[in-house]
């Protein structure tokens, strides 16, 4: 049976609607992994990339999670909502998020995908 994920599990950072479409961003922990989770459809999105769907999701693996852990000051013992409730407190835009991880060098994996 799947685990459920409560709203401690999961870090809404984006879920905005609007004429120009819809935007979302989430962060996640599952089995250590931490993933920054993304879509956006709509005209915007047509606008930018050509098409109205755009998904995305950056995945850290269990070990870089930890140095994110350790760089924010979350013990890696700690539970997984402490690891969100600080990125939540640090951070007001996955964009902030994605610029933090790349000074540190912490690139985890990227997968995106255009369109339906």
């Amino acid at each position: 049976m799947a685990e459920e994920l409560t709203s401690e599990d999961v870090l809404v950072l984006a879920d905005h609607a609007d004429a120009d479409g819809t935007l979302w961003r989430a962060i996640t922990v599952d089995e250590g992994a931490f993933i920054l989770s993304g879509h956006d459809t709509g005209p915007g999105v047509e606008r930018i990339l050509g098409c109205r769907e755009y998904e995305f999701e950056r995945t850290l693996t269990p070990a870089e999670t930890i140095q994110l852990r350790l760089l924010l000051d979350v013990p890696r013992e700690a539970a997984d909502a402490e690891l969100l409730a600080a990125v939540a407190a640090r951070f007001d835009s996955t964009n902030e998020l994605e610029a933090f991880l790349e000074e540190k060098g912490i690139d985890g994996a990227y997968w995106s995908q255009l369109g339906e």
